[in-house]
């Protein structure tokens, strides 16, 4: 659409209005329990600003300062402590930033140690693999890059790990989707900030992302 308003150079599409009508009319009388999930941007965007039984979530990543305090905030609810060396461990071995994946893994480190109060720098090293993704992307980057070599051995390291084929065949999907989403906001001009905040990439690093964009 011309018309169509744009937000850091990417046009932004508004919902039809006999859409909203639909929704407005749907939650005023809702199939009894049933849970209808809207993803959007506000509840004003789809037309259920101020409507009856419409609850709106704030669904926003972390950003990376707030990460360790939400790490520490997980370990303390199941009654332990964690050593500044092992939230900065788990941080790096989990650069995706995704807090789920976080979360998963510090509900099997408060298993791994027992009756220990605290995690170490160690229990995180022996019992968290690095993000598939991750590490899938690091993969393609060597590829990008002409280093066939290295690539594999980014491979052989995953297997060796334990990392199922199927898990690397996602990651390389999901890396490549990232890819093609940037590119195309790279190509849209929208800012680097902006970018690396959609895409959950480290701001200091999205020059050298870009860089790998540019060879796709």
């Amino acid at each position: 659409e011309e018309d169509a308003p744009k937000e850091d150079g990417v046009v932004v599409k508004t919902i039809p209005p006999e859409i909203t009508d639909v929704l407005r009319r749907y939650v005023k009388e809702p199939s009894p329990s049933t849970l209808l999930l809207v993803v959007a941007r506000s509840a004003k965007e789809c037309g259920l600003d101020g409507a009856k039984n419409v609850v709106a979530v704030k669904c926003d990543n972390p950003r990376p300062d707030q990460i360790p305090g939400l790490i520490n905030a997980a370990v303390a609810v199941k009654g332990k402590e964690i050593a500044p060396a092992a939230t900065q461990e788990l941080i790096r071995r989990c650069r995706s930033g995704d807090i789920g994946t976080i979360i998963g893994h510090i509900d099997r480190l408060a298993a791994y140690i027992g009756k220990r109060k605290n995690i170490v720098a160690q229990d995180v090293a022996q019992l968290v693999v690095r993000d598939v993704d991750f590490n899938t992307f690091d993969m393609l980057k060597e590829v990008s890059a002409g280093r066939t070599g290295d690539a594999i051995d980014k491979l052989r390291v995953m297997l060796d790990n334990g990392v199922q084929p199927l898990m690397i065949l996602g990651g390389i999907a999901s890396s490549y989707r990232r890819l093609l989403e940037a590119k195309f906001l790279f190509q849209s001009g929208v800012a680097h900030a902006t970018i690396a905040g959609r895409l959950g990439i480290n701001p200091e690093k999205i020059g050298g992302f870009a860089s790998i964009v540019r060879r796709y």
